[in-house]
C-alpha cells in the first residue's frame, strides 16, 4: 500500500470521529487540485498539502511526516467546521472567534488529544496579537451608520472608539 493510501486510510478513520463534511474533505493522489485542497506525495517521497484558488498555488505545506500532514489537514478542516459552527451559534456582543476557538479546540482534542493542546497554543499566539474584542460587531455596525450620515474615516472611527472601546 502506497504512503498515499495509508494516510487515506488514517484521514477517513480520524474523519468519521468528528464527522466531516463531504465537501471540506481533500482529494489524495495525482489532482489538478484546482477546486479543493489535496494531498500528493512527490518524487522525493515528501508529502504535500496544497490548494489553488484561481488557477493559483495558494498554499503547498511539504513534509515527510505523517502526523505533521495530518495535523495541517484537520486544522485547516476543524476551523471550517468551526467557523460554520459559530455563524450558526453567534452571540452578537461576543467576538466571533470565542465560539469558533473553543470549538476548533473541541473537534481537535476529540481527534487527538496533542492536537487539542496544539491547536490552543495556536489560538493563544494569535491572541497575542489580537486579542478578543467583543464590541467589534457592534463597533462595525456603528461605523456604518456614521459613514450613511457623511462623516470622514477618522471622525468615524473617533466616535465609534469613544462609544466602543476595545477591551
Amino acid at each position: 500500500m502506497s504512503q498515499i493510501q495509508l494516510l487515506e486510510r488514517e484521514f477517513n478513520r480520524l474523519s468519521k470521529k468528528i464527522s466531516v463534511p463531504e465537501r471540506l474533505k481533500p482529494s489524495f493522489g495525482p489532482s489538478d487540485y484546482d477546486e479543493k485542497p489535496c494531498v500528493f506525495e512527490d518524487y522525493k517521497n515528501n508529502l504535500h498539502y496544497a490548494a489553488k484558488e484561481r488557477g493559483q498555488i495558494s498554499f503547498d505545506k511539504i513534509t515527510s511526516d505523517f502526523d505533521e500532514i495530518l495535523y495541517w489537514i484537520f486544522d485547516s478542516i476543524t476551523f471550517s467546521m468551526a467557523v460554520d459552527f459559530e455563524l450558526n451559534s453567534r452571540i452578537e456582543e461576543q467576538d466571533c472567534r470565542r465560539i469558533a476557538f473553543e470549538h476548533q479546540t473541541q473537534l481537535m482534542t476529540t481527534i487527538n488529544k496533542i492536537w487539542g493542546e496544539k491547536t490552543i497554543k495556536k489560538h493563544n499566539e494569535i491572541l497575542k496579537e489580537h486579542p478578543f474584542d467583543d464590541f467589534a460587531s457592534i463597533r462595525a455596525d456603528y461605523c456604518r451608520d456614521l459613514r450613511k450620515q457623511g462623516l470622514g474615516e477618522d471622525e468615524i472611527d473617533r466616535k465609534a472608539y469613544e462609544k466602543y472601546p476595545e477591551k
